[in-house]
């Protein structure tokens, strides 16, 4: 049974989850790395508004949560892209993801758009 994280993020993810699934491409959210998966993780990051601050910023957890995630897909020896659902300005705060794909936001249009430049 998934956490309720899981099956916000996933509620969430709808759109891009959507286009997987139309192209038969199996995708699944999860809440942690499966070491004995061989397959690419992909790390979705939607950056958000800080409180008295107009712009879209990444949370220190929020990197601190991808700094761990690619180093867990790195000892799993596991491709790792990471989406930012962001301005691209912010992907440099990213450092230690290999790959950053950049989508403006999280609506559909940009999700759709993530999930077929990734396939």
């Amino acid at each position: 049974v998934p956490s309720p994280m899981v099956r916000e993020a996933a509620d969430r993810l709808a759109p891009m989850l959507g286009v997987f699934r139309a192209l038969e491409l199996h995708a699944r959210v999860v809440n942690e790395v499966d070491a004995s998966s061989t397959t690419t993780l992909v790390v979705v990051v939607i950056a958000g508004a800080e409180s008295g601050r107009g712009s879209p910023q990444l949370s220190d957890g929020a990197h601190r949560r991808v700094a761990e995630v690619v180093a867990r897909s790195r000892h799993a020896r596991r491709v790792v892209q990471v989406v930012l659902m962001g301005p691209p300005h912010l992907a440099a705060t990213i450092a230690e993801a290999p790959n950053v794909l950049c989508a403006w936001s999280a609506d559909r249009a940009m999700q759709e758009a993530a999930a077929r430049r990734l396939t």
